[in-house]
């Protein structure tokens, strides 16, 4: 599994986590605040820094590249160097 793939595969897990009892079920193309608030994002982004052993930078991501499954993973993943992730 590709770099973006794995993040995208933990954010779609920690969205399935939130939505519970809720029977929606999350995919690439799903809108991340429909899960989640702003906080349990910044949880999110804090528990993959720590899960998969990168330093996240989102300071300069435009909403869209934040708001959207994939969009998000593959921000992320850009900016892994390689043989950073474990």
């Amino acid at each position: 599994m590709d770099v973006a793939a794995s993040i995208e595969q933990a954010i779609l897990d920690r969205l399935a986590k939130a939505a519970g009892a809720a029977g929606k079920t999350p995919n690439p193309d799903s809108n991340i605040m429909h899960y989640i608030d702003s906080y349990a994002f910044l949880e999110m982004i804090l528990d993959l820094t720590e899960r998969f052993g990168i330093d996240i930078d989102l300071s300069e991501a435009e909403t869209e590249e934040m708001i959207f499954v994939s969009r998000l993973a593959r921000l992320i993943a850009a900016q892994v160097t390689p043989g950073e992730m474990p």
